[in-house]
């Protein structure tokens, strides 16, 4: 059960869940200055073999405490084994008392690996932390987005962003794009601006925008600049009804259909123009055609895949993956294919030509032939449209929560192979589950067809555990002086779990058990010989001091 719940948990953004690494009893957890991991539990002080991938036991004084100290690691066992020091005994008092009375603390270390190893008492995980994703102005909606000159611009609702720092703080619809003009950054808000690397920016046409070109409408009117691309010297624009471009003066010329058109991209020399409602025009060498069936599927961005030549369009019905060739369609993802919401909005390709797609409820990861979805993340984020650009080796998605910035060199193979295996880990948990069920079933038979065998055995039981007891207490009595956990473990022919359970069953742990016999036959001595308590603690097998702190506490 814990195995299935783990798979379906969507916290690989940041933090995967790799296994429950162990499941007895762990205490305490750190690691020392090599990045060594060390634990204590029900078995004792164990430290962690990287090479043969176990805890080797090193100490077996069940359940201390492990303390980082100046860069190393100090146990404390059930007896504290520092406790000549009075100066270490003052400073870590409460720790010992701590260790003395809980076992359900949770501590966390992190080996040189990377992998944070957690325990919470009851066992322990290992983690491995992802830092996939780097978010920029977190809180904040965000449209057009561009890095240049080392800086990342950001448009907003309240202004355009350089680096988290506001430059144009009143210009706040966020609804247009910003993109490169030679040795100038425009950004589109309406109105066109332009800015230089010092931060000085202005508007490139005067306002009114005047265009030409339309028969039917006012030349004057003022043409809402939303997309652009700037190819060959000239500046190509998409606008609230319809398409313009421009190289000087104060007008744009105005052609093409009258839609809206929200993202412009340029691939091969060509452009293409994306209107969700009228679907995506292609502009080459003066001709303008529209691809066949996108004014039906609602297109908010469209990627040319450099690997595979395909188009690639996010959709408001998930992921189409268009042969130019061929014109066909070739396939559609969507939900049902593993994407985390059919409402795409910005696709990008990364290094090794995967497809990352934001969407109304995350991003997603396609592979280069859009055959499957290899991976999804941040699962509550709502991403926005128009608002997404891959510089150098730098991809930006932008969202309502700031923009999120991933590596396109990253290599996804250790993440994704973790990734692959939840499916795989939710059916073996299904199917531990089912077989889990079933033997529940044959137990629960078996014990109606043998209810009064089992009670006898009870009954019966109950005496064998007192003459147990009373069997190790008689041998600690007579090695009163040296004896040990092992010794008890030899004695008994039990193993040292099988021994830790019994004495679990009677509430009480071995160490506790030697120690109440030990201070109750020194208080026996105490009685008769009340002046001599280095007789008493040489008879019990304490020093002096020890015995005194004992008897204190």
């Amino acid at each position: 059960l814990l195995v299935m719940i783990a798979s379906l948990l969507n916290a690989q953004d940041t933090l995967l869940l790799d296994y429950l690494y162990l499941s007895y009893p762990v205490n305490s957890v750190a690691a020392d200055s090599l990045g060594q991991i060390w634990i204590s539990g029900a078995r004792g002080l164990e430290k962690y073999n990287f090479r043969k991938e176990r805890f080797d036991l090193v100490n077996d004084k069940t359940f201390g405490l492990i303390v980082p100290h100046e860069g190393e690691v100090v146990y404390v066992g059930e007896v504290p084994e520092y406790s000549d020091n009075q100066n270490y005994y003052n400073l870590h008092k409460n720790w010992f008392n701590f260790v003395e009375n809980e076992h359900n603390r949770v501590t966390v270390a992190k080996d040189f690996n990377g992998i944070f190893w957690v325990c919470n008492g009851k066992g322990l995980y290992r983690f491995r932390v992802r830092n996939l994703f780097k978010n920029h102005l977190p809180g904040k909606s965000t449209r057009g987005i561009y890095y240049y000159w080392n800086f990342l611009f950001v448009n907003t609702y309240e202004g355009i962003f350089r680096n988290g720092e506001t430059i144009l703080p009143d210009i706040r619809q966020a609804d247009g794009e910003i993109f490169p003009m030679k040795d100038k950054l425009l950004i589109l808000e309406g109105d066109i601006y332009e800015c230089d690397q010092n931060q000085a920016c202005k508007a490139l046409l005067p306002v009114p925008i005047r265009t030409r070109g339309f028969e039917d409408r006012n030349p004057e009117i003022n043409e809402f600049a939303r997309a652009g691309v700037f190819i060959n010297d000239t500046l190509w624009l998409g606008l609230n009804k319809g398409l313009g471009w421009w190289t000087k003066g104060d007008t744009i010329n105005g052609f093409g259909p009258h839609a809206e058109f929200i993202r412009m991209k340029v691939f091969d020399d060509k452009i293409f123009a994306i209107s969700p409602k009228s679907g995506v025009f292609v502009i080459n060498q003066g001709e303008v055609k529209v691809i066949e069936g996108t004014s039906e599927w609602e297109v908010y961005d469209v990627l040319c895949s450099s690997s595979t030549g395909f188009l690639f369009f996010a959709t408001k019905y998930g992921l189409y993956i268009w042969d130019p060739m061929d014109q066909k369609l070739v396939r559609k993802l969507t939900r049902a294919d593993g994407l985390n919401s059919d409402l795409l909005f910005n696709i990008l390709e990364d290094n090794a030509g995967n497809i990352w797609v934001s969407s109304f409820s995350g991003i997603n990861v396609v592979d280069k032939g859009g055959k499957k979805v290899l991976a999804t993340f941040l699962h509550e984020i709502e991403f926005n449209r128009s608002s997404a650009v891959k510089v150098g080796n730098k991809m930006f998605f932008g969202s309502i929560n700031g923009v999120y910035e991933i590596d396109a060199t990253l290599d996804l193979s250790d993440y994704l192979e973790l990734n692959s295996n939840k499916k795989n880990y939710f059916l073996i948990g299904l199917y531990t589950l089912i077989g889990f069920l079933l033997v529940m079933i044959s137990i629960l038979i078996w014990q109606n067809h043998h209810f009064k065998l089992k009670m006898k055995e009870l009954e019966g039981g109950s005496l064998q555990e007192e003459t147990f007891i009373q069997d190790l207490e008689n041998y600690v009595l007579q090695h009163i002086e040296a004896v040990t956990i092992e010794d008890l473990v030899t004695h008994t022919g039990l193993s040292r779990r099988t021994l830790y359970r019994k004495f679990l069953d009677n509430n009480i742990r071995p160490g506790e058990f030697i120690r109440d016999i030990r201070l109750n036959k020194a208080k026996e001595i105490l009685v008769q010989y009340p002046a001599d308590i280095a007789f008493a603690a040489e008879s019990v097998g304490y020093s002096e001091k020890h015995l005194l702190r004992l008897l204190k506490e």
